[in-house]
């Protein structure tokens, strides 16, 4: 018997797990059309990781970051792009930069399972995790 469905954009009614690795592989959308002519880009360091982040923007860092609803400032900034082409490298972070954005929700990614064998031993275990995720949109690049 499948789980609770949920109804997406376009009508058609997805299951939950369907949802989460829908959710999971939509890493960024496409900029909003008020934000079309920024062509101001930034890369940051969130979750132990670099991301590429515009305004308008979509962004998913590993582990929960704040409830829906909450704003979001990020430091760590190694790299702006200004609209003129100028760049702003750091060393390692660029002075007084920031990013901002509001925290949009959490899903969990696609269930990985982790299965361990020794032949001829009878030895078999099996571990899995599924992986917490938060989207955050990403409102403004300040200096």
């Amino acid at each position: 018997m499948p789980g609770p469905s949920h109804p997406t954009e376009d009508g058609v009614r997805e299951t939950r797990a369907a949802t989460d690795e829908r959710l999971y592989r939509e890493r960024s959308r496409p900029i909003d059309y008020e934000f079309a002519q920024v062509n101001m880009y930034a890369i940051i360091k969130a979750g132990g990781r670099q991301h590429k982040v515009t305004p308008g923007g979509i962004l998913t860092i590993d582990g929960t970051a704040g409830s829906p609803g909450s704003e979001l400032t990020i430091g760590e900034v190694l790299l702006v792009e200004k609209d003129g082409g100028e760049i702003l490298a750091g060393a390692p972070f660029v002075a007084n930069a920031r990013v901002v954005g509001v925290v949009e929700g959490a899903s969990r990614g696609p269930k990985i399972r982790v299965f361990k064998k020794k032949r001829r031993k009878g030895m078999r275990r099996t571990k899995g995790h599924r992986a917490m995720f938060t989207r955050v949109r990403v409102k403004d690049i300040t200096l």
